[in-house]
């Protein structure tokens, strides 16, 4: 029930950041990249029954190492960072600078080159995130979403995903619920009669 109710509230929080950076595509990357953030967390949290509960929320996130954007030309990444300040070492969450990629006109060409780019750009920002979660008692295992090597599945602009990991059902820490959701938001231009 809890690995069901995770998956849930995941695809309801990557499919509700879809469409609501689908309605802001003409904006500029930094307004994409607060729609995209804020949307997903808050409809995640929400949908957790979380909302109100920053300690949960914190606990949460730290299970989600990486929330990524892509678009026909590039991709940015929402990573947990340390930042060290005055002797002190605290956990931020901040996009990097947008990762340039050239697709081509084919479907199966850009598949490989995604697929090319998320196991090497991915895995080195995975590994650093799973530095910072071993001292949390937190390990994980990396793979390529299914979501990129699925060829009935169709490429659309922009892509957004979360990975999320290392969450241990039923609290034992025996299992762990490990998963990527993606989704694909689709913008159709509005004829004018």
């Amino acid at each position: 029930m809890q690995k069901e109710r995770m998956e849930e509230s995941l695809r309801y929080a990557i499919s509700i950041c879809a469409q609501e950076l689908a309605g802001v595509m003409q904006e500029t990357a930094d307004v994409k990249r607060m729609v995209f953030r804020e949307s997903f967390f808050r409809a995640w949290h929400i949908r957790l029954g979380i909302m109100g509960n920053e300690e949960e929320q914190e606990r949460l996130n730290l299970h989600m190492p990486i929330l990524g954007y892509l678009s026909e030309d590039g991709a940015y990444f929402l990573l947990i960072k340390e930042e060290r300040t005055g002797g002190k070492t605290r956990l931020i969450r901040e996009w990097t600078e947008k990762i340039p990629y050239a697709l081509t006109g084919d479907e199966k060409e850009n598949r490989q080159i995604l697929t090319a780019f998320w196991e090497e750009t991915v895995s080195e920002y995975l590994t650093e995130h799973n530095r910072i979660a071993k001292q949390y008692g937190l390990e994980y295992e990396f793979y390529v979403p299914l979501f990129l090597n699925d060829p009935e599945q169709r490429l659309g602009f922009p892509i957004v995903f979360a990975v999320f990991q290392g969450w241990p059902l039923e609290g034992s820490g025996k299992y762990l619920y490990e998963n990527c959701m993606g989704a694909n938001a689709y913008i159709i231009p509005k004829d004018n009669p």
